[in-house]
C-alpha cells in the first residue's frame, strides 16, 4: 500500500500508526484569516484523532469518529475559518499545524 508523503519501498504494517502533519505558514505582516484545510484519508486507514496547533481561531468538523474504518465511511477532516497571527519579535513567520493520526488496517 502506498500512502502520499511516505517514502516508497516501505511496508504497510497493520495496526501501525500513520501521522499526517499539514503545516500552514504566515510570512506576511498581517494576520492570515479564513484559512481552510481539508483532507480525506485513504480507505486503507482507520481514523484515530486530529489536533490543531498555532491557530488563534477556527472550527473543526469531521465525518469520522475515532475508530472509523475509512474504507466503510468517508474519513474527511475539515478545518475552516482559521487565523494565524502575523509574525512578531523578529520572527519571519508563524506556523499552524493540523495533525491527523490513523492506523493502518
Amino acid at each position: 500500500i502506498a500512502f502520499p508523503g511516505i517514502v516508497t519501498g516501505g511496508y504497510a504494517i497493520p495496526d501501525a500508526c500513520v501521522e499526517y502533519v499539514i503545516t500552514v505558514e504566515n510570512a506576511g505582516s498581517a494576520p492570515a484569516t479564513d484559512i481552510i484545510v481539508n483532507d480525506v484519508l485513504p480507505a486503507e486507514l482507520q481514523y484515530e484523532a486530529v489536533t490543531f496547533d498555532g491557530f488563534t481561531a477556527g472550527s473543526f468538523t469531521a465525518e469520522p469518529s475515532r475508530g472509523d474504518d475509512c474504507g466503510a465511511v468517508t474519513c474527511e477532516v475539515n478545518f475552516s475559518g482559521g487565523t494565524l497571527p502575523a509574525p512578531t519579535g523578529g520572527d519571519t513567520e508563524t506556523t499552524g499545524t493540523v495533525t491527523i493520526r490513523a492506523t493502518i488496517k
